[in-house]
């Protein structure tokens, strides 16, 4: 199995899904959702994932498009440590007028969820993570020309290997299909902070 010409697992394996170079789709199950802890009380690890190990220094995109509208469907970029440990960024469905763009970083177990309200009927999105060893930028983009930053982040990495790849989860609903195209690995995006 292949993401992006590097060797990749899958995190809980769909019964359906199609892995070509230029297109990856998706099945998610009913019932599936990625979260730790924080407010709700449960944990729950049984998103699917498609991850390759990424390089210390580095950019993944992907051009994500959900194909569901039940509430909190979402399909977008996972970095993966454990699953205690680990990060997305997604578009999740709300209604017909609300969704939320946004991201979940879990640390040590428990999540935490920052987001921002965009109209319910997009269902077509550009990610980008980019990672410089312990620290991570999300990005997000409509067109997939101009990324908007929308969180910086810090995962513990050492001794431990990074994966990013794609992912996708159906919460509540019965089924919801996600189409990712364009997935790529570059040398990163994000460049060093040099100081004032």
């Amino acid at each position: 199995m292949h993401l992006a010409g590097r060797t990749a697992k899958w995190l809980n394996m769909p019964h359906q899904a199609t892995v070509t170079d230029k297109r990856i789709v998706i099945h998610a199950e009913p019932g599936t959702d990625l979260w730790q802890n924080t407010y709700y009380n449960f944990t729950k690890n049984t998103g699917h994932g498609l991850v390759a190990e990424a390089d210390e220094e580095c950019s993944f995109t992907v051009k994500a498009t959900r194909e569901g509208s039940s509430l909190y469907d979402q399909c977008g970029i996972l970095v993966y440590l454990d699953e205690k440990n680990w990060a997305k960024v997604c578009m999740e469905y709300e209604d017909e007028t609300t969704q939320k763009l946004g991201s979940v970083v879990t640390s040590g177990g428990y999540s935490d969820w920052a987001w921002a309200d965009i109209p319910g009927e997009n269902r077509v999105m550009y990610y980008r993570v980019s990672r410089l060893k312990d620290s991570f930028l999300f990005e997000a983009s409509r067109g997939g020309k101009e990324y908007e930053q929308m969180r910086i982040f810090h995962l513990r990495c050492k001794n431990a290997a990074v994966r990013i790849g794609v992912f996708a989860c159906c919460p509540t609903g019965d089924g919801m299909k996600a189409v990712f195209e364009g997935a790529a690995f570059t040398p990163p995006a994000w460049k060093p902070y040099k100081g004032e």
